[in-house]
């Protein structure tokens, strides 16, 4: 066997001119590249089965048994032999095709780890002198590595980011797996003998050198690409260690390397506007300061970066050619930073940003995103803080004017638009007076507008996302009238149609005005109108106490095309209704006229319902879920009225999720749903049901019986298991009589979930 490694090795060693595109055979005609490449991608998977399961016979030369098989080498061809080796390894990784270099990464990656597997590839089969050498082929290598991160020139002409073309799509997985290696690569990266390895400093410090040299679009991309990842290694929190030996080798990071990172800002503000740097500057940036607290200086040259390839792309745009791709990329970056800008700098000292932004509002932006318009106007106005009153009051005039024309329009397009432009603006503004002052001038207009436009579904989504932006301007202490003017205006457009936006609005007013006791009425007065619509969205209403209402709400749900339209209305109306029920209980709680259920156990009642029906939307048996749980929470008196109704219902609705229509469920969540409402200490025990040992005096002995506390949860699935039999037909008599009691004993979630789990599996293989 060891002789036939060698042999593979040497023959191996010999093709390697093949890796050299001038490279002929000996008949002197000229090789195809693909037949290149062919037997490129054979030698390269040859060599690296060689290097990870022979790697001891082909490198190590110390072995007696090993040095039988080089006795017709002196040790300087010995020595030959093991750094071509190396060499042909690096000739894969260099060469240009995925399938060639792909899979060298496995070694790679492996190749500085201090307790290597028994037959692996490793730098510790070299000795002092190799090891020398070796870091010469890493270094070549890294090299090598992030020349196969470039795209193609073809593709950096088309000024995009992103592609479906197969190429890019696979460039784009590769790089990936490239900057895993190098990561390894280099938190393991030797330093001078005797000091500890992991010099990943000296590593990005090159990487950062190269790129302040760089003018190639496509490499500078993928330094950018490549130096986001490498982040982690100055971050312990975000390091993940691959093995023990990155925990015995990990250097704690110092100022000096993280000021190497913060170096490539250095350069930014050189590099060419192409929209694949943008992206790699605000890529880099975002993840940056998601760890470290970068300097606002820092922040203020990234964003000037950020408007360099806004101007840039705007002058493009306005020449007519589709060069948009780095518009909405800076302008978002720019946006994330904004807030942050604000808060650690003077408006002195990012006034040549505001000015920067201010011009390009007042440019066209014609070929531009309607969102990344808005992106771009609320980073100005969020910029803008801290002008004065009359230097706001010129920012508004130079860049709403129009606005304010437009929005006044009869083409609903346009002045939808105009409001959806205005309500970022408004999302912008950081100080309350300049906002309120702003909102007194613009609602008059944005509200003429919405009123005229309100037979427009996508005007009505706009104006939701408006109000938005003009609630949060406006005073705490009462329901200011124009947010008593939004909330009816929300209470008459709901019934139009699907408006998730809507629910929101009016969730932020409850919200808001929790604690003012004068809103008790309004709350109460609003949430009884949008309940009424959304039943009837639902198909659950009924004006009888029949099922009819409830099996026309089943029916829609499972077989209606369009239902899962519903999902975001769903969930937004019971997060709506937990902020009503945690504010204004009363609104919910107390008796209705008309002598019905209070509208509390009417949304019992719908959320229950929401779970038990075979709708097939995961979202739906959640967002249900999360506000049964509330419920139980917020208000559990009324429950313990009708504990025994209640908890046998959920209790018969959960089981039913063992069944076999329940398969496209992840029924993880039931299982929790269930574990909290035996379980969760937030839950009163007069819910979830108490179990105690009651004490009985059988002569002279004293014996011990588990009792059940009347009612509640615990008590409701010995009714529906045992009693009811709802899981006779799936699981055996001995496996139902058990249920309660595991239950009951598992009040950790994991066993608990892991005993649901076996329950699915035995009920699957019974009606399997």
């Amino acid at each position: 066997m060891r002789k036939a490694v060698l042999h593979s090795g040497y023959r191996l060693i010999e093709a390697m001119p093949l890796f050299q595109s001038e490279w002929r055979p000996l008949t002197g005609t000229i090789m195809t590249k693909e037949r290149r490449t062919s037997a490129c991608r054979g030698m390269s998977r040859i060599a690296c089965s060689l290097a990870m399961n022979h790697a001891p016979v082909l490198f190590s030369n110390h072995d007696a048994k090993t040095k039988a098989s080089f006795e017709s080498l002196t040790s300087e061809q010995q020595q030959r032999f093991l750094f071509d080796f190396l060499e042909l390894l690096l000739a894969c990784s260099s060469y240009d095709d995925i399938d060639v270099a792909q899979p060298t990464l496995e070694i790679w990656f492996f190749f500085l780890e201090n307790n290597p597997l028994q037959n692996e590839m490793s730098w510790q089969l070299f000795d002092t002198t190799g090891q020398e050498h070796v870091v010469n082929v890493l270094s070549r290598l890294v090299n090598a590595l992030i020349e196969q991160c470039k795209y193609p020139q073809w593709f950096v002409e088309r000024n995009q980011i992103v592609s479906d073309d197969p190429e890019i799509e696979a460039i784009a997985e590769f790089r990936r797996e490239i900057a895993d290696t190098m990561l390894s690569l280099f938190s393991k990266w030797p330093r001078n003998h005797g000091e500890p390895a992991g010099d990943y400093t000296s590593c990005v410090k090159s990487m950062c050198q190269m790129l302040s040299d760089c003018k190639d679009v496509a490499l500078i991309d993928a330094l950018l690409f490549l130096l986001s990842y490498t982040v982690e290694l100055f971050d312990t929190k975000l390091s993940d260690s691959e093995s023990a030996d990155d925990l015995n080798s990990f250097q704690p990071p110092v100022s000096s390397g993280i000021d190497v990172l913060l170096g490539v800002f250095d350069c930014a503000l050189n590099l060419p506007t192409h929209p694949l740097v943008i992206n790699g500057v605000a890529r880099y940036l975002r993840l940056l300061s998601a760890s470290f607290a970068v300097p606002p200086s820092i922040h203020l040259r990234a964003s000037m970066v950020m408007c360099q390839g806004l101007q840039c792309a705007s002058m493009v745009m306005c020449q007519g050619l589709q060069c948009a791709s780095s518009f909405p990329v800076a302008i978002q970056s720019l946006l994330q930073s904004s807030s942050y800008i604000v808060k650690y700098t003077t408006m002195e000292e990012r006034a040549p940003l505001f000015h920067a932004l201010l011009q390009l509002c007042t440019t066209s932006q014609t070929k531009t995103s309607e969102e990344s318009k808005g992106d771009l106007l609320e980073a100005t106005f969020r910029i803008s803080c801290g002008l004065s009153d009359a230097d706001f009051g010129v920012l508004c005039s130079s860049v709403l004017s129009n606005l304010t024309v437009r929005v006044q329009s009869a083409n609903s397009i346009e002045a939808s638009s105009s409001v959806y432009m205005l309500g970022r603006a408004l999302g912008g503004v950081q100080d309350q007076q300049h906002g309120f002052a702003l909102i007194e001038q613009l609602w008059p207009l944005a509200k003429a507008s919405l009123l005229q436009h309100r037979s427009d579904g996508a005007c009505r989504r706009i104006g939701a996302g408006f109000f938005l932006n003009v609630i949060s301007h406006l005073e705490q202490e009462a329901l200011h009238p124009i947010e008593a003017e939004i909330l009816e205006m929300c209470l008459w457009w709901y019934g139009e149609g699907i408006a998730p936006d809507i629910l929101t609005c009016c969730t932020r007013i409850i919200l808001r005005q929790r604690g003012n006791l004068g809103m008790q009425s309004s709350a109460g007065h609003a949430f009884e109108r949008l309940l009424a619509d959304f039943r009837s969205k639902l198909h659950d209403v009924t004006e009888t106490k029949t099922d009819c209402g409830k099996l026309s709400m089943e029916s829609f749900l499972s077989q209606n095309l369009e239902a899962d339209k519903m999902i975001p209305e769903v969930q937004q109306f019971l997060e709506f209704a937990r902020e009503v029920l945690s504010s204004f209980p009363q609104a919910l709680l107390q008796n209705r006229s008309n002598g019905e259920p209070t509208l509390y156990w009417v949304c019992l009642d719908l959320a229950t319902r929401l779970v038990k029906v075979d709708h097939q939307m995961q979202e739906i048996c959640d967002a249900a879920c999360n506000f049964l749980l509330h419920a139980m929470r917020c208000q559990p008196e009324q429950i313990v009225e009708k504990i025994n109704i209640f908890a046998t219902e959920v209790v018969r609705v959960v089981m039913s999720y063992l069944g076999p229509k329940r398969r496209h469920y992840s029924a993880r969540n039931l299982w929790d749903f269930l574990f909290q409402c035996l379980h969760a200490p937030q839950i009163s025990t007069q819910i979830r049901g108490r179990y105690f040992a009651c004490v009985v005096l059988l002569r002279t002995d004293i014996v011990y019986h588990g009792c059940l506390f009347p009612g509640g949860f615990l008590s409701a699935v010995s009714t529906v298991v045992n009693e009811e039999g709802a899981l006779r037909s799936l699981l055996s008599a001995d496996v139902c009589q058990q249920i309660p009691g595991e239950m009951r004993m598992r009040c950790q979630r994991h066993r608990f979930r892991l005993y649901f789990t076996r329950l699915a599996h035995l009920a699957e293989v019974a009606y399997s």
